[in-house]
């Protein structure tokens, strides 16, 4: 169960599965079972090409593929990546996208929160335990949501 790998994240699986409980979101460690590419919601509708919630969570099934949630109060998306992915590029080419790895902490939604509402969702959730995004994958949408964005920009 997708669950119980995710509890392989945190020292004390008791704690997370009680902060699921009580707010629907549980701190675990990113850096060894998983780490996450943040990336800030003009992005990610960009690329969609919409920012219908219900649109962009079935655009992200199926581009780039594997678990994806949001943030709902902050607009971040967060793409779960293997563990050891390192995002190369700078903050000033990619502002607001951000890899959270080893020594960070991260706010995971419980896996039964897959509509949007209350603090975060899963809009793409993981099919299996240790279903992850491909690090090329995401960072190839990111660069394309970037040029989408920036080309958006330009027309205004």
């Amino acid at each position: 169960m997708f669950t119980d790998w995710l509890l392989t994240a945190t020292d004390d699986p008791d704690r997370a599965r009680y902060q699921w409980a009580e707010g629907g979101v549980a701190l675990l460690s990113t850096g060894e079972v998983f780490s996450a590419l943040r990336v800030p919601a003009d992005l990610v509708w960009a690329q969609a090409g919409t920012d219908d919630l219900t649109k962009v969570d079935a655009f992200l099934r199926q581009t780039p593929g594997g678990p994806v949630f949001m943030d709902l109060h902050t607009h971040l998306y967060y793409f779960l990546l293997p563990g050891d992915f390192s995002w190369g590029f700078s903050h000033r080419d990619f502002p607001g996208v951000e890899c959270r790895g080893r020594g960070d902490l991260l706010g995971v939604p419980d896996v039964r929160l897959t509509v949007p509402r209350g603090r975060s969702y899963w809009c793409a959730p993981a099919e299996s335990p240790g279903e992850l995004c491909v690090g090329q994958d995401v960072e190839s949408f990111v660069r394309a949501a970037q040029k989408v964005r920036r080309t958006e920009d330009i027309n205004r």
